[in-house]
């Protein structure tokens, strides 16, 4: 999952193989950018699936 959201994020934010050729640092930081956001949708994503599923059996 978080890969695949990485990979989408950089091809809609064109984060390209040729923006690392031509400028390391702003390819560095737009990818760390993408990476902590992913980060966070997947975080929120597991912490509501595993909440849902401690309370499904009460509802």
């Amino acid at each position: 999952m978080f890969d695949t959201l990485v990979e989408q994020m950089k091809e809609a934010e064109s984060v390209t193989e040729q923006l690392k050729e031509e400028n390391q640092l702003e390819w560095l930081c737009r990818i760390q950018n993408i990476e902590a956001r992913v980060k966070d949708i997947v975080e929120s994503d597991l912490i509501y699936t595993y909440s849902y599923n401690c309370i499904k059996p009460f509802l």
